[in-house]
């Protein structure tokens, strides 16, 4: 996943505190540093929660915010 978003290389990935139903990790490498999502999911709740996130960064870049994350 990281080199398919142009971060290749070796790379350290630590689980990162404080997430509740969804499991969030810093991955560090040489010149780049990044968070990564594990979506919770079950089959009894069908939520597309990749895609509610990816709608509001679409709404948040379209009334003006300018530090986007990138999906």
């Amino acid at each position: 996943m990281l080199a398919k978003a142009g971060l290749g290389g070796p790379f350290t990935l630590e689980p990162v505190p404080g997430s509740a139903n969804n499991r969030v990790y810093r991955a560090r490498g040489q010149g780049f540093s990044a968070l990564l999502k594990s979506y919770f999911s079950r089959r009894e709740d069908p939520r597309d929660r990749l895609g509610a996130e990816a709608s509001f960064a679409e709404f948040a870049e379209a009334a003006g915010a300018r530090a986007q994350p990138r999906l």
